[in-house]
């Protein structure tokens, strides 16, 4: 008993090693490329410079594969609801829509009640999905491990890709303007999707999810300013702009803001102006 007890307390322990790096490459298979996952890891060796994401049909990094740089817009119709996963280029963020802009139907409600603004358009994307890759590190990962409201795995028909987050925010795609969230720190509570706010010159906000009287944290895109206003509140006193820098994206918090006017404005938006010099069309990218 004594020759084997060394031989079952080795097994034992290279029995518990080989399991906890079980879990650690599944942790890292979710939230990075672990080395359980070699598709991932070949796709990220095949990362090309200008491509921001790569989207594959199966999970794993597996199947047909289809790199975005940073661009907006629907996807190819022989690509939409098709995706499962998603390698993300490190520093960038990823974001997946469940529905697409200017379909046919939208189309034709454009001749009956006029052209589609730039409002109307991001309505009409619906739920989202946001991948952010941190500095330093590509990200993969399936989409139905993403936390979303909606499982959009086979349900993608309108990508956007950016570069560049700032802090705990994703970096804002060109075709809005800002994103802000229901929670400091671009997080989320009571919404299930994050507000896109578009180019736009003044936006009554909706209740719910619409953003009304819930606003907390937002992200403007570099060299755009981004006015929260209250309307309860009568002339500046009731609002802010916020303007980012042309480098690079601007994060900030409105609850519990030492600048007591944005403390005041925090869950008290009620509209919105949002502008980039020389824009005034949401930007689309026509995909192939």
């Amino acid at each position: 008993m004594k020759f084997y007890l060394p031989i079952i307390i080795g097994l034992a322990l290279w029995t518990n090693e080989v399991h906890s790096q079980g879990l650690v490459d599944k942790i890292l298979g979710t939230v990075g490329l672990g080395s359980a996952n070699s598709k991932c890891r070949e796709a990220e060796a095949n990362l090309a410079p200008g491509q921001c994401a790569v989207l594959f049909t199966d999970d794993d990094c597996r199947g047909d594969s289809y790199p975005i740089g940073e661009v907006a817009g629907n996807l190819p119709f022989t690509y939409q609801n098709r995706f499962e996963s998603v390698l993300v280029r490190q520093n960038c963020s990823f974001i997946g829509w469940d529905d697409s802009i200017d379909k046919i139907g939208q189309s034709l409600s454009s001749l009956v009640f006029g052209k589609r603004t730039n409002e109307h358009r991001i309505e009409s994307l619906d739920d989202s999905a946001v991948v952010i890759a941190p500095p330093g590190q590509n990200l993969a990962i399936d989409f139905d491990d993403v936390n979303s409201n909606d499982n959009l795995e086979q349900d993608i028909e309108f990508v956007a890709c950016a570069c560049g987050n700032v802090g705990p925010c994703p970096a804002v795609p060109k075709n809005l303007c800002a994103m802000c969230y229901d929670e400091n720190g671009c997080d989320r509570s009571d919404w299930d999707n994050f507000l896109g706010i578009p180019i736009t010159n003044l936006w009554s906000l909706s209740r719910g999810d619409g953003g009304r009287n819930g606003i907390e944290s937002c992200v403007v895109r570099k060299g755009c300013s981004l006015t929260i206003i209250d309307t309860d509140v009568w002339g500046n006193d009731g609002q802010f702009t916020f303007t980012a820098p042309k480098d690079s994206d601007y994060h900030f918090d409105m609850n519990g803001n030492p600048n007591s006017k944005i403390d005041n404005l925090s869950n008290d938006g009620e509209d919105v102006k949002c502008q980039c010099p020389g824009e005034t069309e949401m930007a689309i990218d026509t995909l192939e």
